[in-house]
């Protein structure tokens, strides 16, 4: 995808919802030291997608460098503490560093209460770690699980759950949804649609998804690109949903 980038830019997950938190600790050399994320304001229950540590050598000192310190076997996701070893750094006058000042960066997303956020959450760990197939399914699943039983709950207003039931599972698919029945009841019920973009953009990702899951095709082909895009779709129509579903479900009958 021509003008996409072939990696991922921190401000790139924070445009889709990661936070980050900055602040800086005295690392001293070959003393470990175990930082608790949750005292510099990063919940217990937060998802870290990553973590820069830099070094505020002062003029003529040697610095100390933070490793960040794991057992036998190394976990991927890193957890809510930080396990930090110094290890000093020596100049060529041979001065060896004794303590040193580390600004820490944390980029996180917050395990929110709605159920689709936790979709998205997946998504933006497997972007950070640029495993651009496994942003798809979650990417859509976002969508699909916080919009498909608000479309239930409308219908079965005014037609039997049986016959709902039977319509959702056999003939309504996730494009039907999100390109005709959506934008129909949003003017029924007097709001804004879902912009012509944003669904452009839902139909890709719902063809990505299922090349990925009904054929097989294009894992070790997604780009970062189209990962990044997908994503973003998906934050965009999620979001679209939330502002939607309580307006829907007051004013449709």
């Amino acid at each position: 995808m021509k003008g996409m980038p072939t990696f991922v830019p921190q401000w790139i997950l924070m445009q889709l919802g990661a936070t980050e938190t900055s602040f800086t600790r005295t690392i001293t050399a070959n003393s470990y030291q175990a930082i608790s994320l949750d005292t510099v304001g990063v919940p217990t229950d937060a998802t870290v997608l990553h973590i820069s540590y830099s070094p505020q050598g002062r003029a003529g000192e040697a610095p100390v460098f933070p490793v960040h310190w794991h057992g036998n076997s190394p976990q991927r996701k890193f957890g809510n503490i930080l396990p930090l070893l110094g290890q000093p750094a020596k100049m060529g006058d041979g001065t060896v560093g004794k303590e040193c000042p580390v600004h820490i960066r944390v980029l996180w997303v917050h395990q929110d209460k709605e159920d689709g956020w936790a979709y998205i959450v997946d998504a933006l760990d497997a972007l950070a770690l640029q495993d651009n197939a496994r942003v798809i399914v979650p990417a859509q699943s976002a969508v699909e699980v916080t919009l498909m039983p608000v479309i239930r709950e409308l219908l079965e207003r005014n037609s039997s759950k049986d016959y709902v039931k039977g319509f959702m599972g056999d003939k309504l698919t996730f494009g039907n949804v999100i390109n005709v029945l959506l934008p129909f009841m949003c003017a029924q019920a007097d709001i804004p649609t879902m912009t012509e973009d944003i669904r452009g953009a839902m139909t890709k990702l719902r063809k990505l998804r299922n090349d990925l899951v009904h054929e097989g095709k294009r894992r070790t082909s997604i780009t970062t690109g189209e990962a990044i895009e997908a994503l973003a779709a998906a934050v965009f129509a999620f979001e679209y949903v939330k502002f939607a579903r309580p307006q829907l479900l007051a004013r449709l009958k």
